[in-house]
């Protein structure tokens, strides 16, 4: 297959997220459902990734291209969210994903979504990309296990080089719970911090000031993945406007859709996502 560069780059596990009352095993991983927004809002896309059970790459379809780094196992969570809080277990973790995973084509990609969930990008895998819009989610390098699985978050360790070249940062009130205010100190450094805060909305830090923009109202049925699609919401429409506050209230829409539904499958496309906008006179 050729590979051609691509608008939107997203990077990380492809994991088995399992519903702790059903069992069910479904396709998860803040790659997954970044790489399929940017499909969705009509991007030409791309994701590197490792695992061994190629069964959760159905979703993605012929339009997403994949570099799959082999890897002996899948990286899988249990997520649990009966007594509030999201509490989390990681049973197996797939390989660390390289310099070498990411084709040299896909290197002049337009936005590239860095997304680890459990400590597995190398963080200079930042530099292959000086002439992008680089998005960085670093939950998967604050998370913590312990010999049972049982996760937790904490301090970024060596975050500094990643920092240094990010054009955006995102992170969510359950990464800096261990540090409330982190993401002020973050917003020193990184052009564009945000906080996002679930049914709250989220705050942003840009250009030296500090906005709230509220969530849209939603029914949620399954918050999982939300905060990922805001995210890569956000760095499309940030790269198309370089307005962090319309960003913000495009990628607020954006994740109402999914916190609606089960999965991918509730992530919308950019007809919706307008739709919705027009419908509260912010289109």
């Amino acid at each position: 297959m050729t590979l051609h560069a691509p608008d939107f780059l997203a990077i990380g596990h492809v994991a088995k997220d399992r519903d702790p009352y059903t069992g069910e095993l479904r396709t998860g991983g803040t790659a997954a459902y970044s790489a399929l927004t940017a499909a969705r809002m009509g991007l030409r896309t791309a994701l590197t990734t490792s695992l061994s059970c190629r069964g959760l790459l159905s979703p993605f379809g012929p339009d997403i291209q994949l570099f799959v780094a082999p890897s002996p196992n899948t990286t899988t969570f249990i997520n649990d969210y009966s007594l509030g809080p999201r509490r989390q277990q990681v049973s197996s973790i797939a390989g660390i994903i390289q310099a070498q995973h990411v084709p040299l084509r896909w290197r002049k990609a337009s936005i590239v979504h860095i997304g680890p969930i459990a400590r597995e990008i190398e963080p200079g895998i930042i530099d292959l990309f000086p002439d992008a819009l680089v998005c960085v989610s670093p939950q998967g390098w604050m998370r913590r296990w312990d010999d049972a699985g049982e996760v937790t978050m904490g301090p970024w360790e060596n975050a500094e080089p990643v920092l240094s070249k990010a054009d955006i940062l995102v992170l969510s009130e359950e990464d800096t719970a261990h540090e409330p205010g982190l993401e002020r100190s973050y917003s020193s450094t990184v052009p564009v911090v945000v906080l996002t805060q679930g049914s709250r909305g989220a705050q942003v830090y840009a250009r030296g000031d500090r906005f709230h923009v509220p969530a849209f109202p939603s029914r949620t049925v399954d918050p999982t993945g939300a905060g990922d699609v805001y995210t890569a919401a956000f760095a499309i429409r940030y790269h198309e406007t370089r307005d962090p506050l319309d960003a913000a209230t495009f990628a607020a829409c954006t994740a109402s859709f999914v916190v609606e539904g089960w999965g991918l499958e509730a992530i919308p496309t950019r007809k919706q996502v307008t739709a919705r906008l027009d419908q509260w006179g912010l289109g």
